[in-house]
């Protein structure tokens, strides 16, 4: 009896592995070569190289069983040399309400799975579900070995007493994991995403981000190209960096472009510096009036809205674009949204400030806590006789990208539209093909210090 039991056993266990195999087509390995082609040294190629194979095959698989279920990989890290170069595990792929994070292994002999602080610690990069997947190459296959819920990975941690190690990384037990893939479907599809909440990315990281900013402009330039972030910085430094866009933007130029050190080490002074200083308050824009840091960098006075996208025509580039996106392109802007704009002339754009407060809403949480929340409407344009050239990007982010525009077409103009509470702080970056980035004070919506 309890060998057709154990018989029985194996069966299920034969069938549930089947259906985790996910073979690895030869498009699958071209396109991972392209992604670790992109890594900034040579040493981290073989990871990337893997963390793409894992992703492609994964992708395939969800589109075989659950097609329905919306996939978003515009931010997801794989695709994001800056941040494929310094996380081991494929971070902020959107799956349906959920987020994923792929974790990569070519072995699980050892029971053992590594997997970066940065995705357990960090807001950023945590995910709804972890999902372990090892990459055998050699047989030209994927499987899937598992999924971990993070409110379980929460409790195993604290159940455990586990601490991350000096390298970053936390070595979690196989048995952690949920081995039957049919569960990560079953989550995806049915579970209400409230009852799986995730942590808020808060501004005190932007307070964390100014205390260290001194060592990191020390520090940064003198990161070699082979040198692991953790044998360089302290944690405190690396979340910091992980969670400014911008800067690890500029760390992946300062070891892709070494023809252009000295200008690269010039701007991400500039920006460490400018981590430190004011932000730009639009808050005050509702008043008419502008706060010191936009009176430094030349922003002009805001105005409102409505003169500018009711004039029947416009020589003005920043007002005729307005009228555009609100009477063709369909863009809702209320009548007391206010704006402003300023010139950048080494590039020769001009970028264009719309913003407004939301109406106050009811939360999930509570029916009682009202949340104010504000937009904010940036659109890039090139200055008077000029056009914008091709693959010019424009680049909203808080402590992670939130979204970004990349001028493919002759479109005249960008721009993108982001929404929070006054709680969170945008920063926009601007760049051209082949030029520096181009990072603005951050923005900022706060009443209480107007």
């Amino acid at each position: 009896m309890s060998s057709q039991i154990d018989l029985t056993d194996l069966l299920v266990d034969l069938e549930t592995l089947q259906a985790a195999i996910m073979p690895l087509e030869p498009e699958y390995f071209d396109r991972a070569v392209q992604m670790s082609r992109l890594a900034i040294a040579e040493a981290q190629q073989w990871r990337i190289y893997l963390n793409g194979l894992a992703f492609c095959s994964f992708e395939q698989w969800l589109q075989e069983r659950a097609a329905d279920l919306p996939i978003q990989q515009d931010l997801c890290s794989v695709l994001q040399p800056q941040y494929a170069s310094v996380l081991d595990a494929v971070c902020n792929l959107k799956v349906g309400a959920f987020t994923l994070c792929l974790i990569v292994t070519e072995s699980v002999a050892r029971e053992v799975v590594t997997i970066p602080r940065a995705v357990v610690d960090l807001p950023e990069f945590v995910a709804h579900f972890y999902v372990l997947l090892e990459v055998q190459e050699e047989q030209e296959q994927t499987i899937l070995r598992g999924c971990l819920r993070y409110d379980q990975l929460l409790q195993h941690r604290q159940d455990a007493n586990l601490q991350p190690d000096v390298y970053w990384q936390y070595q979690l037990p196989l048995d952690w994991f949920d081995s039957d893939s049919t569960h990560l479907l079953f989550y995806l599809r049915f579970l209400d995403p409230i009852t799986l909440s995730l942590p808020a990315i808060s501004t005190a990281q932007l307070r964390q981000q100014s205390s260290v900013q001194e060592d990191l402009a020390r520090l940064l330039p003198q990161l070699g190209v082979n040198a692991e972030l953790p044998q360089v910085l302290t944690w405190e430094q690396g979340a910091a960096l992980l969670t400014n866009p911008p800067l690890l933007n500029l760390l992946y130029l300062l070891h892709t472009r070494p023809e252009q050190t000295a200008a690269i080490t010039q701007r991400l002074t500039e920006l460490l510096t400018q981590m430190s200083q004011p932000v730009i308050n639009v808050w005050q824009w509702s008043q008419d009036v502008l706060d010191e840091t936009a009176q430094a960098f030349a922003w002009s006075m805001p105005r409102l809205l409505i003169p500018a996208i009711a004039m029947r025509r416009s020589l003005e580039k920043v007002e005729a674009t307005l009228q555009d996106l609100t009477q063709r392109q369909g863009i809702e802007i209320p009548q007391q949204a206010r704006y402003a704009s300023v010139t950048l002339a080494d590039p020769g754009f001009q970028l264009c400030a719309v913003t407004w407060l939301m109406s106050p809403h009811e939360t999930r949480q509570t029916v009682l806590d009202l949340v104010q929340e504000w937009s904010l409407l940036l659109i890039l344009v090139a200055q008077p006789g000029k056009v914008l050239p091709l693959g010019t990007k424009l680049q909203v982010s808080t402590t992670t990208v939130l979204a970004e525009a990349v001028l493919d077409t002759t479109d005249l103009y960008l721009y993108v539209l982001v929404e929070g509470n006054q709680n969170e702080a945008f920063t926009a970056s601007i760049s051209a093909p082949n030029g520096l980035p181009i990072t603005l004070p951050t923005f900022v919506c706060d009443s209480e210090h107007a």
